[in-house]
């Protein structure tokens, strides 16, 4: 038996496509500055974190554009994109004083941001944690990740199967089981 978990539109009218996890609105400004430098150069945003208060912090994972690309992110690619993007950052008036920005590979953690993220993982184990929590999942739960259905992400638990707004997910990331199932190119 399937259950689906209603989304409340008030709290997510800030977001603007409907194709990515909860993101707060310093967060998805920043996804809208980096994106299109870094797609230029052959990078995409996997999933960032943002602090914009006291000393701010700015987390960003990266990933090569081309899915099939034949070598993981190294020090070199997070060096090349912190240049790129902290004069960028710096010129935004995202922050008002200091920040660190931190610039890493999405490694065997991933996390994944898109719905599209969603689908090319299906079959892997993820770590869900929701912006709320809800009666039938609680705030965090470990299952199977199914795939998406327009704006649902659909998992499988022991007992049953789950279908949630992708804009209810603070934050998913895989978990690494006995039997990973990712092919070459997918980290």
């Amino acid at each position: 038996m399937g259950v689906c978990i209603k989304a409340g539109i008030a709290r997510f009218l800030f977001i603007k496509a409907m194709d990515s996890i909860f993101k707060s609105e310093p967060e998805q400004k920043l996804i809208e500055l980096c994106e299109s430098t870094l797609h230029e150069h052959g990078y995409h945003i996997v999933d960032l974190d943002c602090m914009v208060t006291g000393n701010g912090l700015v987390r960003i994972f990266i990933d090569f554009c081309d899915l099939e690309h034949s070598r993981a992110v190294s020090h070199a690619d997070c060096a090349t994109v912190t240049r790129l993007l902290d004069p960028l950052i710096e010129s935004s008036d995202l922050f008002c004083g200091k920040y660190n920005l931190e610039v890493s590979s999405p490694g065997l953690d991933r996390r994944l941001r898109k719905s599209s993220d969603f689908e090319r993982f299906a079959g892997n184990h993820v770590k869900v944690r929701l912006v709320q929590k809800e009666e039938t999942l609680g705030k965090e739960f470990t299952a199977e990740l199914l795939g998406n259905r327009e704006n649902d992400v659909l998992f499988k638990l022991p007992d049953r199967e789950v279908c949630v707004p992708i804009a209810k997910i603070k934050r998913a990331s895989l978990v690494m089981t006995g039997q990973p199932q990712l092919k070459r190119g997918s980290l």
